[in-house]
């Protein structure tokens, strides 16, 4: 599938999900809490985005993320993106 572009997932959990865009957008996502773990995840990603994969990953669970963009360093080169994914807080 990632031959023609396209990120499949078929009731993968959560942790195979963020290891997987970790890789297919290089950049570092961490799951904050062990209730993360048990949520599985199906969808079938296009062009979509990053931040369009966050925003539908958020419809579908109750969770929250959040995003700390590229910093360049003191050697010259950039940091890469971080988020954070965390259980949306009850109401």
């Amino acid at each position: 599938a990632w031959k023609e572009g396209l990120l499949i997932f078929r009731d993968d959990p959560m942790p195979e999900v963020v290891r997987r865009l970790n890789r297919w957008f290089n950049v570092d996502i961490k799951l904050e809490g062990p209730e993360l773990n048990d949520w599985s995840y199906t969808a079938t990603f296009e062009d979509e985005t990053l931040e369009q994969v966050l925003e539908l990953l958020k419809i579908s669970a109750p969770i929250d993320y959040t995003i700390k963009r590229r910093e360049l360093k003191t050697d010259k080169t950039f940091s890469k993106m971080e988020i954070i994914i965390k259980q949306k807080r009850q109401r």
